[in-house]
């Protein structure tokens, strides 16, 4: 599946996806960071959940994170 741009209204800009996020059971976050490292990912930290998230990038380059799923309320 494709996700498609839409244009806005005159003087707004159009929508756009920013990233994507999974929420995952049973987080751990060293497992976590340690399966991705052996897949060959590169994981980048989350600076506002950075015991309870990660982000990673997708084969075409977008953003996918990672989050434990007892904070995934908190993501805005």
């Amino acid at each position: 599946s494709y996700i498609l741009p839409r244009t806005a209204r005159r003087g707004r800009r159009p929508p756009m996806v920013d990233h994507f996020a999974v929420s995952v059971a049973d987080w751990d976050k060293a497992h976590v960071d340690a399966e991705l490292t052996r897949r060959g990912l590169r994981v980048r930290a989350d600076l506002n959940l950075p015991d309870d998230s990660v982000h990673i990038s997708d084969p075409d380059g977008f953003d996918l994170q990672l989050v434990n799923e007892k904070v995934t309320s908190s993501i805005r």
